[in-house]
């Protein structure tokens, strides 16, 4: 009866710390590369011919701290971190790559200072290169992506496949109208919830429990 008891105990405590966190979307990271409107949004910098970074706060809170990294992987050999600073609830951070500064030095990727950064021609600019993004929000806010996760037809649908570096198996060379979409979602860690078929298990081991004890006692 007591190995029972604590066999059902522990199925207990494993039932409620076992089940994997699910993640709360705080934010959105948006890229245009040579775009425009209707379907695209330059964000007021006219046409460009290089990655413009819009990284979206959509909750009630600031994410601070935040960072945004370029690493080392596809066909880019330096890892480089641009300092986001503080995003205010409902706000939003713009980068033009190779125009907006954050006031730092040694940069590769987010050097300034030449003009827009044309990645589909200088690079780097392959589906495999990794970027990241971390800040906080009490918690960890993050994201993981690369250009190949959201890789699309052009769109003005010149191009079969592009992604937000303007990389592709054509280049950027025939669209006009390149690329725009959501490449990564800003999310945090939610408190670990018991799932419905852990619950029952759980309800199971319990009744269990009580039918032996009331044999016990009886």
């Amino acid at each position: 009866m007591k190995r029972l008891i604590i066999s059902l105990l522990a199925l207990g405590v494993c039932v409620f710390f076992s089940a994997p966190a699910k993640a709360d979307t705080v934010g959105n990271i948006q890229v245009c590369y040579n775009c425009s409107g209707p379907a695209g949004n330059n964000f007021g910098f006219g046409v460009q011919d290089s990655p413009i970074f819009a990284i979206n706060n959509t909750s009630t809170s600031a994410i601070t701290g935040a960072t945004l990294t370029i690493g080392v992987g596809g066909d880019n050999a330096t890892l480089d971190t641009f300092n986001v600073g503080n995003i205010v609830a409902g706000g939003q951070v713009l980068i033009e790559v190779g125009v907006t500064s954050d006031g730092g030095s040694g940069h590769t990727f987010f050097a300034t200072g030449g003009g827009v950064r044309d990645t589909s021609d200088v690079g780097p600019n392959s589906d495999a290169v990794p970027f990241s993004f971390l800040g906080t929000q009490g918690v960890v806010v993050s994201a993981n992506f690369t250009p190949g996760d959201t890789a699309q037809a052009s769109l003005d649908g010149s191009i079969a496949k592009i992604n937000f570096l303007g990389g592709g198996p054509s280049s950027d060379g025939p669209c006009n109208n390149c690329f725009f979409g959501t490449v990564a979602f800003l999310t945090t860690p939610s408190a670990t919830t018991p799932e419905p078929s852990s619950l029952l298990t759980l309800g199971t081991g319990l009744v269990a429990l009580g039918l032996a004890l009331k044999k016990t006692i009886a």
